[in-house]
Parts: C-alpha cells; structure tokens; sequence
C-alpha cells in the first residue's frame, strides 16, 4: 500500500507473509494532530435539516452568539449586501 494514500481515519491492518494478520489500527492525519485543539463551543449538535425539525433555531443562535468573538478574532467576516 502506498502509505500516502492511506486511509485517514479508517482502520489498517498489516499481513505477513505466514498471512497473519495485525490489529486494527486507525491511520491519523499527522497534520490535523499538531493542530491545537479547540473546545467545543455550543450545544447544538445537529443537522440542518434536524435543527429545522426539532426546533433547536433560538439554540443554534444562542450557539452563534457564544462564536462570534471567537469567528471575529479568526478573521471569519463576510460582508452583507445592501438593500
């Protein structure tokens, strides 16, 4: 197997010659793990679809609430059209 086209996050297995085989093991993205990792923020943890459905709207904004200093800090702005 070409190890650069293993499958990130899906498991491997390595087999002998004898063909024996190893554990499952999960191929990790060395990239994503020297990130630093954030917290969670928010509650809603749903689908589009599901918050539509559930009625988890006023929750979702709540949630956008908590984010907004963390998005303006990251530079995440977007500028509106006007009327």
């Amino acid at each position: 197997m070409d190890l650069a086209a293993a499958p990130i996050s899906q498991a491997v297995r390595v087999v002998r010659d004898d063909h024996a085989t190893s554990n499952g093991v999960f191929v990790a993205d060395p990239e994503r793990l020297r990130r630093r990792q954030e917290k969670a923020i928010g509650k809603v943890r749903a689908t589009p679809a599901e918050i539509a459905r559930l009625g988890l709207g006023e929750h979702l904004l709540a949630d956008l609430d908590q984010l907004r200093s963390h998005l303006l800090r990251a530079g995440a702005t977007v500028t509106a059209a006007g009327p």
